[in-house]
């Protein structure tokens, strides 16, 4: 059985251990360590609204309602970004095409994180320096106080998401979709029901068309999504699911209470909804955490939760400035990867 062919046994139930996922910006510590291997196609244009600032950002000491009324969705040139989208899949097929022998994950930056990107104000130079990003949540705010125009906004975005969905679904050795759509915090959903709900309306066509190109749909999204049921209804719409990232994990006892709870959601869950999660990144990169306390979360809960329909998943991808070049965190990652990848249900052929 190759990794490639564990990866898809695992989302039938069927899969003698965890896979494993050790999500890395240089993909081959990604593909040495990982059943899975995935990149993003990157939209430039909008990406660059993250460091530059948004179409649609507030300007310095612009009162609010004369940026609302400032805001024109019609004001930004949409048919600009394809040019974009088709660069963006190139890009992918570039870094990708040569990594064969896994589960491909074409993945793409939702419409919900891709429209505060519109509205995100320009970067100080301090966060530039420390490659860090500042969300403001301005989208949200406009939501609150102009919801039909900033769904105009939403929509015209969301259009161009499943454009973007379409071109890769038409990649041959992708074989699933990973839509990157944060809606929580911690504390629950940030945003309205009202929002919530067309949320959902647009993330089940994302996932039609993926099923449709014979693919496999998982969604990212971070915050505590038990709140309103949203995680009940995303597992009724996608295949997997990243991160579980439903409270801090920075320590290795808040980690194993955090492991509890995923195995409690588990056990309510009605779907087969595949879980990508169980390392958190934070201590990967804590120095002060050492191997054999990282492995007795990652033990847990897989011993908690079984191993059908689990990938252990680094929660995040490194923080800036860090790697897998270094000596600590490689250690981790290459301890675990020993763990899952020796860790049977019951007798079968060779894992490689």
């Amino acid at each position: 059985m190759t990794r490639r062919d564990l990866a898809y046994s695992i989302f039938r139930g069927e899969n003698p251990r965890p896979g494993i996922h050790i999500e890395c910006d240089d993909k081959r510590v990604e593909y040495q360590l990982s059943d899975f291997l995935g990149s993003r196609a990157r939209v430039s244009m909008w990406d660059k609204f993250f460091v530059n600032g948004g179409p649609f950002h507030r300007w310095t000491g612009e009162r609010l309602r004369e940026w609302i009324e400032r805001v024109d969705p019609e004001s930004y040139d949409w048919e600009s970004v394809y040019d974009d989208l088709v660069e963006g899949v190139e890009n992918f097929k570039k870094r990708v095409s040569k990594y064969r022998g896994r589960f491909i994950i074409f993945k793409v930056l939702g419409p919900t994180e891709t429209a505060e990107g519109f509205f995100a104000k320009p970067l100080s130079s301090r966060h530039i320096s420390e490659g860090q990003l500042a969300h403001s949540f301005d989208f949200g705010v406009l939501l609150s106080l102009d919801f039909n125009k900033a769904m105009v906004i939403y929509e015209k975005i969301a259009k161009r998401v499943i454009t973007l969905i379409e071109l890769g679904c038409e990649i041959d050795f992708v074989d699933g979709v990973r839509i990157a759509d944060d809606v929580a915090t911690y504390t629950g959903p940030i945003y309205s029901k009202r929002f919530i709900e067309e949320y959902l309306k647009w993330h089940e066509k994302f996932t039609k068309v993926i099923h449709k190109a014979d693919k496999l749909a998982i969604l990212h999204t971070d915050g505590d999504v038990r709140k309103l049921r949203l995680l009940d209804r995303l597992s009724e719409i996608y295949d997997g699911i990243h991160p579980l990232d439903i409270m801090p994990k920075s320590t290795v006892r808040n980690a194993l209470v955090w492991v509890n709870e995923i195995c409690s959601i588990r056990s309510k869950l009605k779907s087969k909804l595949v879980f990508f999660t169980g390392i958190p990144i934070d201590l990967i990169f804590n120095d002060k955490v050492d191997v054999n306390e990282l492995l007795q979360v990652v033990e847990k809960l897989i011993n908690c939760h079984g191993v059908e329909h689990l990938v252990v998943a680094t929660t995040h991808s490194p923080y800036p400035g860090r790697g897998y070049n270094e000596e600590s965190p490689l250690s981790k990652a290459l301890a675990v990867r020993k763990f899952v990848i020796t860790y049977y249900r019951r007798n079968k052929e060779p894992m490689l």
